[in-house]
C-alpha cells in the first residue's frame, strides 16, 4: 500500500465534472438548435414533388420536445426529494411514477390542444422513453458529475 494517491478513473477534479457538465449541455443545445434550424422547411401544409419521388416531412411537436427535455431534469427533481439514505428501489419507482406522470400528461395537453380526443396507448408508450432517458442521464451525466449527490443535500429532510 502506497501512501501517495494515485489518481484513478472515478475520481475527476472538479473542473474535469464541470467540462462534462457543460459538454453534455452543449450538446444538447446544439441539438435542439438544429432541430429548430430544420423546422421551417417542414412547416408547408402540401409538398408537391415528381411522381414517384418520396416526399420527406419534419415536424416537432413542442409537447414532445418539452417531454423529453423533462426526462432529462426527472432524475434531479428525484434527488431533490429523496435522501442519500433512501433506497435505490424507492428512487427508481419514483422516477418510473414521474415517467408516467409527465407522459400521461404530456399526451393530455397535447390532446387538448389539437381539440382531439386523448390516446392513453401513446401516453403510456411514451412513458418508456422517458424513463430509458431519465435513468441514462442519472447514471451518465448527473451521478458521475456529482449533480446528483449535491441535490440530495439540498434543503432541511427529516429522517424518514
Amino acid at each position: 500500500m502506497s501512501l501517495i494517491r494515485t489518481p484513478d478513473r472515478e475520481s475527476l477534479t472538479a473542473r474535469a465534472r464541470a467540462a462534462r457538465f457543460v459538454l453534455a449541455f452543449a450538446l444538447i443545445f446544439a441539438t435542439l438548435v438544429l432541430a429548430a434550424m430544420l423546422a421551417p422547411f417542414a412547416q408547408a401544409a402540401e409538398v408537391t414533388a415528381a411522381a414517384g419521388a418520396p416526399q420527406v416531412a419534419f415536424t416537432l411537436d413542442p409537447i414532445l420536445v418539452g417531454q423529453l427535455v423533462l426526462a432529462v431534469v426527472l432524475p434531479l427533481l428525484v434527488g431533490l426529494v429523496t435522501t442519500r439514505v433512501t433506497s435505490s428501489s424507492t428512487k427508481a419507482w419514483l422516477l418510473v411514477g414521474l415517467s408516467l406522470l409527465t407522459a400521461l400528461l404530456a399526451e393530455a395537453i397535447s390532446a387538448w390542444q389539437a381539440g382531439g380526443i386523448y390516446d392513453i396507448g401513446t401516453g403510456l408508450l411514451l412513458a418508456l422513453p422517458t424513463f430509458l432517458i431519465a435513468v441514462g442521464m442519472h447514471y451518465g451525466i448527473w451521478k458521475p458529475t456529482g449533480t446528483s449527490t449535491a441535490l440530495q443535500k439540498v434543503g432541511g429532510k427529516h429522517a424518514a
